[in-house]
């Protein structure tokens, strides 16, 4: 009880205190009269930290004097549970990008055929070597219609 509220707050929520009150005397003025909810950040007498709630609003007395009343209670253990909440949601979405980052790599991966450049036969995922015409045909849906280049044409029939 021989505490001010200044030593009862931390540096951050005496601020956030002061503006705010600041905030409600000015709103009374113009005669709005309102209960204020606020979470702040308390120093217990040991010197640890807690969240608390405060409803508060002015009152004012018969002589014209303000008193602020209001009503506190503790909500550390919820402000805990909000932070590991918080903090494990990061880790979640962290997690997710990670995931969409590998996904997108190993479809890299799978889109690349390894394929002999002596013989252009595709290696399948069980090792076996295909031709090339064959591993298409039983793999995809395409059709194949064999030709030749200008460039084999050459090499095949000579100069026409």
């Amino acid at each position: 009880m021989n505490f001010s509220v200044r030593d009862r707050l931390t540096d951050e929520s005496y601020e956030k205190v002061i503006t705010e009150l600041g905030e409600q005397r000015k709103r009374l003025d113009r005669g709005i009269k309102e209960i204020k909810m606020m979470e702040i950040e308390s120093v217990r007498k040991d010197g640890s930290i807690c969240w608390i709630e405060i409803k508060a609003k002015f009152i004012s007395e018969p002589d014209g004097r303000l008193k602020i009343v209001g009503v506190s209670r503790d909500i550390d253990m919820r402000k805990r549970a909000e932070q590991q909440k918080n903090m494990l949601v990061k880790e979640l979405e962290e997690a997710l990008e990670e995931k969409e980052r590998l996904f997108k790599e190993v479809k890299v991966l799978r889109s690349l055929l390894p394929i002999c450049s002596g013989c252009k036969r595709i290696r399948d995922e069980q090792g076996r070597w295909w031709p090339l015409d064959a591993y298409v045909k039983q793999c995809t849906d395409a059709k194949l219609s064999h030709t030749i280049c200008p460039d084999c044409r050459e090499v095949f029939y000579g100069k026409r």
